[in-house]
């Protein structure tokens, strides 16, 4: 079947194929509204579809995005899902290509017309500064850039609220060993939480785990102290496993001796268990919502670089029975 051209739309509406042009292009108001709605309409209905390489040309755009992803850093399969969908959504294709040691050096010539970086990767040397750029990544806090990231501090007060009024008043912040930014500010949140009821979190309350060869080593230790916190807040889904190892070896039990909550993958809690309370990190929506903010740069909208923080909900646990402590018995948020 022979394609439907631009000549065959203009000679079915009776117009010169420059008006044809004009009407069917959504930057151009140089139509009448009638006119523009009835050329639609019929190119509708004879089935036309626009030459990608004619919208190029006529608009300085491919509708090809890339997503720069960090070689060696897993994890982001969420985020990627969440951009590919609302790229398509928009009309826009996308590729994907690692940045890293082992990763192609000459990839800042690539035609397309912007990019969203993801986590710690960073636009290659030479990138055109003409084409925007969007970076998801929750420890990047430079003004200077359009960031997505999720409400970390948000986050890790929420963890604090429920540890709080499940009355878990001795509780220990879990961190991994790098403290990144984001992980800084979850365990500020709940830092605030705490302080906000009257209840002490002391810097000596947030342990940091173990390295990755031994993640539950640092609360393995802080219980070998001594330590025996009634609330744990894991800041990662790694932290929140290590948390599940060491305090099932100290022989405590989640969530009657020790509750539980952590900030990362809702899947997490259905393989712990419903007794997990988890803070889902709203992976997807970050891919989608950078897309989203780099698709408006690049057709035209002209907004100042900004952090922009998705919020968070935490999804509690099953309700459980948990011992009282006696009458005239204290709890101390220090060990």
């Amino acid at each position: 079947m022979r394609r439907v051209t631009l000549a065959d739309v203009a000679r079915a509406a009776g117009v010169a194929k420059a008006t044809a042009s004009r009407a069917l292009s959504a930057d151009n108001p140089e139509v009448g509204a009638a006119t523009r709605v009835r050329i639609r309409e019929i190119a509708a209905e004879l089935g036309y579809q626009p030459s990608a390489v004619a919208q190029a040309l006529s608009t300085g755009r491919v509708r090809l995005i890339v997503l720069f992803v960090p070689a060696a850093e897993p994890g982001w399969a969420q985020v990627l899902a969440g951009a590919m969908a609302e790229a398509e959504r928009r009309g826009y294709q996308v590729l994907v290509r690692p940045l890293g040691a082992d990763a192609p050096r000459e990839q800042s010539g690539l035609p397309v017309d912007g990019a969203v970086l993801v986590g710690p990767a960073r636009v290659p040397a030479g990138w055109d500064a003409s084409r925007p750029v969007v970076v998801v990544d929750e420890d990047l806090f430079d003004a200077g850039a359009t960031v997505v990231r999720t409400a970390n501090w948000s986050a890790g007060y929420q963890a604090g609220r429920h540890l709080i009024e499940q009355q878990r008043r001795s509780a220990l912040v879990l961190v991994p060993h790098h403290r990144a930014g984001g992980v800084q500010a979850r365990a500020a949140g709940c830092q605030a939480a705490f302080a906000e009821a009257g209840a002490e979190l002391p810097s000596g309350r947030v342990v940091e785990a173990g390295r990755d060869a031994d993640p539950g080593a640092g609360l393995d230790a802080a219980l070998g102290r001594g330590v025996r916190p009634d609330g744990v807040f894991a800041c990662t889904d790694e932290t929140a496993v290590a948390a599940l190892g060491s305090l099932g070896r100290a022989g405590l039990r989640v969530p009657g001796d020790v509750a539980l909550v952590c900030f990362g993958d809702e899947s997490l809690a259905g393989q712990a268990g419903p007794s997990l309370a988890v803070i889902p990190r709203p992976a997807a929506e970050l891919g989608a919502r950078a897309v989203q903010l780099l698709v408006r740069a690049i057709e035209g909208a002209a907004e100042p670089a900004e952090v922009h923080e998705l919020p968070v909900r935490l999804v509690p646990g099953a309700p459980h029975d948990r011992p009282q402590p006696a009458a005239g018995g204290s709890v101390s948020a220090r060990p």
